[in-house]
């Protein structure tokens, strides 16, 4: 989280700060939600060869502290063929909570 802090330059107190995310009600620092988002670039990257991110949709259900695990899923809900694209229901969780649902769309390169 301090190197997304320092790349994106968010330096707000409540994802830089447990004093100030436990005064908010957080037992810790609160993850950034796009470093979460981050996250979907490995399931284009590694599950889907030649292929790239064309769109992304997502909701940010409920925060997730620093360290907490977060369990990445994505299911194909629609195939493409002639636009060579599929469609991915996407969620993040921690346990049984959701964190961010959404939809996520790859397309496949032509080659």
């Amino acid at each position: 989280m301090d190197q997304f802090a320092v790349l994106s330059g968010d330096h707000s107190a409540i994802h830089t700060n447990q004093e100030t995310a436990m005064r908010f009600g957080f037992p810790d620092r609160v993850q950034y939600g796009f470093l979460l988002s981050a996250l979907l670039s490995k399931v284009v990257g590694m599950y889907f060869e030649h292929a790239v991110c064309a769109a992304v949709s997502i909701d940010f259900v409920k925060p997730a502290v620093a360290g907490q695990p977060v369990d990445v899923r994505a299911e194909v809900t629609q195939v493409q063929d002639a636009m060579r694209s599929v469609v991915l229901k996407v969620s993040m969780l921690t346990g049984n909570t959701v964190l961010v649902r959404g939809k996520l769309t790859v397309v496949f390169l032509a080659g």
